[in-house]
């Protein structure tokens, strides 16, 4: 599974700031790849810095940090195999401030 983006954010540590994630998966039968963001189960590492709803879109807290975001494909989405099979894919989403030393300064990319 993949997440695109795998690393964006916002500036400023107002909160409300937003960015959709799509996840994909890679199948091998029938082969190909396609999205899958809304059977997938979604979860920041920490929320004070960004949630993730069940859509994918992450929305920035009131403090800045780098928030982890995972999203989990389980048995029935990833077909046979081992009982309680999952597959999981990771991106993290950035609340920048500039004017905060302790925090990140800019995003990657931008």
């Amino acid at each position: 599974m993949t997440i695109n983006p795998t690393t964006a954010g916002v500036v400023g540590t107002g909160g409300g700031g937003q960015i959709q994630f799509k996840a994909y998966g890679n199948f091998i039968n029938p082969t190909g790849t396609r999205e899958i963001t809304t059977q997938v189960t979604w979860q920041s590492l920490v929320p004070e810095v960004a949630t993730v709803d069940q859509k994918g879109l992450a929305t920035s807290g009131t403090v800045c940090g780098v928030a982890g975001l995972v999203a989990t494909a389980h048995t029935p989405l990833i077909g046979p195999g081992a009982s309680n099979s999952v597959v999981t894919g990771t991106a993290s989403f950035i609340v920048a401030d500039p004017n905060n030393k302790g925090c990140p300064q800019t995003i990657p990319g931008d």
